[in-house]
């Protein structure tokens, strides 16, 4: 499987044949697209949602499968080796989703390609990852973070290789096509994943993209044994007591309401 981010600015094929060369005289993609490919060996598919009228970003929408063809060099690209169980899941969400609960009506940001894409993920058990202090293990979560094409690449890095180690496994990231100022409430950079900052929670979160577990958990250490860090554990510890005094009671008062238990010894 491979999805595939095509930020504001990529060029569109409007049709697939061997003259199809020339970008300067292509149409542009004004918001970006988001979509997924997926292949057996054998045969090759691609998917992605859009408005069944071009333009219409508050409508009927419908799945596409010849996205891979249409947009070029899409700016960012990971591909991961997937189960046989995943591609078919893949496969049947792809043509008919909302057979599966995706709402077919494109709404902005909303409800886009990237709702569908991830839906789509989401079907195949696919997640993207999560990591939260008391928890420092990153773990599945369904959904998103991001609304635009542009914004989803960190999403998409958190996600773990369903078949670690394989030589299928790999990102690629291109340079940003030429965008106008028309097209700049779609967005303008990707979050970068490096950025230097004090928050602990900044920090965790670049981690989380990065995979970087050994970073992760130096960090969240960090964080916990700081004075905030401290201060979060016995917030959390007060409301783990309270929790248990509140199940104690409740248990002891279901018990006076059996009223007095007997028993026989023997």
């Amino acid at each position: 499987m491979t999805i595939y981010a095509a930020a504001p600015g990529t060029p569109v094929r409007a049709d697939y044949g061997p003259a199809a060369v020339d970008v300067s005289a292509m149409d542009k993609s004004v918001p970006g697209h988001v979509f997924y490919a997926i292949s057996d060996g054998i045969q090759r598919e691609s998917w992605g949602f859009a408005p069944v009228e071009h333009g219409d970003i508050n409508g009927p929408g419908k799945p596409f499968d010849d996205d891979e063809k249409r947009y070029v060099d899409p700016f960012f690209e990971r591909t991961m080796e997937i189960s046989k169980d995943q591609y078919e899941k893949l496969h049947e969400f792809g043509e008919n989703p909302d057979r599966f609960g995706f709402d077919l009506t494109y709404k902005d940001i909303r409800n886009n390609c990237v709702d569908y894409t991830w839906a789509a993920l989401n079907h195949a058990g696919i997640q993207r990852t999560h990591g939260h202090i008391g928890h420092l293990e990153p773990h599945g979560v369904d959904g998103k973070h991001s609304y635009l094409p542009i914004l989803t690449p960190n999403d998409f890095r958190t996600i773990h290789d369903p078949v670690p180690g394989s030589d299928l496994n790999k990102e690629i990231s291109r340079e940003l096509p030429k965008r106008d100022w028309t097209q700049a409430p779609f967005g303008t950079f990707d979050r970068p994943l490096t950025a230097v900052s004090d928050d602990p929670f900044e920090r965790l979160y670049a981690a989380t993209v990065a995979n970087d577990d050994k970073a992760f958990e130096t960090i969240g250490q960090e964080y916990l044994q700081s004075p905030e860090g401290q201060a979060f554990l016995q917030a959390g510890q007060e409301a783990n007591r309270q929790q248990d005094l509140a199940l104690q009671q409740a248990q002891a008062q279901a018990q006076a309401q059996q009223g007095p238990v007997m028993s026989m010894t023997m």
